[in-house]
């Protein structure tokens, strides 16, 4: 893959060979020991949002006893970009407005988002969260109130989302606004029950 740009032309396969001297000459051979641990939810599925970054890492998995090498991580984006290709991965079209004009750097900001942020916040009335989210049921919206209402906000994916205001465990207030209606659905240590069903999923 290459990246056109007025001043520069950036080869895909030469940034990786350039994070491989980078990581050498950081690590110098002492790389410090950690834990990655590979689970999978007993009767679940992977949400259809991230089922192609799972794939992609199980077939690295497969192929690599480290899945943190350097190996490893070329493989996992490089068959994810084939996957994914190339028309989804610039799906905003920044890459062709550097090929036909001069630094659009103002056009780039407004289409670049690092995240591209898919989830909905659902909000939980406990403790001191269930007077803030009375405000919001009043109409209320301010700064100030959705600033204290993050810590009683659980981001969900849309089809959970949609699995529970199926169940009738959600209400929604505005857009992009929704509480939980049923408490029984949210404990304290293992966060709210993604599978009203049987509640094995759980998201924190």
């Amino acid at each position: 893959m290459t990246w056109i740009s007025p001043l520069c032309t950036v080869n895909w396969l030469d940034w990786i060979q350039s994070y491989r001297l980078l990581v050498a000459a950081t690590v110098k051979g002492s790389t410090p020991e950690s834990v990655v641990t590979v689970f999978a939810l007993e009767g679940l599925g992977v949400p259809s949002m991230i089922r192609l970054n799972a794939d992609t890492a199980e077939r690295v998995l497969q192929r690599y006893a480290d899945p943190a090498g350097l190996d490893a991580i070329e493989e996992y984006f490089t068959f994810y970009r084939t996957l994914k290709g190339d028309a989804q991965l610039d799906a905003a079209h920044i890459l062709l407005d550097f090929q036909d004009k001069l630094m659009p750097f103002a056009s780039t900001a407004e289409k670049f988002h690092l995240i591209q942020e898919q989830s909905k916040t659902v909000y939980i009335p406990l403790d001191t969260g269930a007077e803030l989210v009375e405000q919001l049921r009043s109409g209320w919206r301010s700064k100030t109130l959705f600033r204290k209402l993050g810590q009683y906000g659980v981001p969900v994916y849309p089809d959970h989302l949609q699995r529970l205001d199926s169940a009738g465990i959600v209400q929604q207030l505005d857009e992009d606004i929704w509480v939980l209606t049923d408490l029984r659905c949210y404990d304290n240590k293992t966060g709210l029950s993604m599978d009203v069903e049987s509640g094995k999923a759980w998201i924190i």
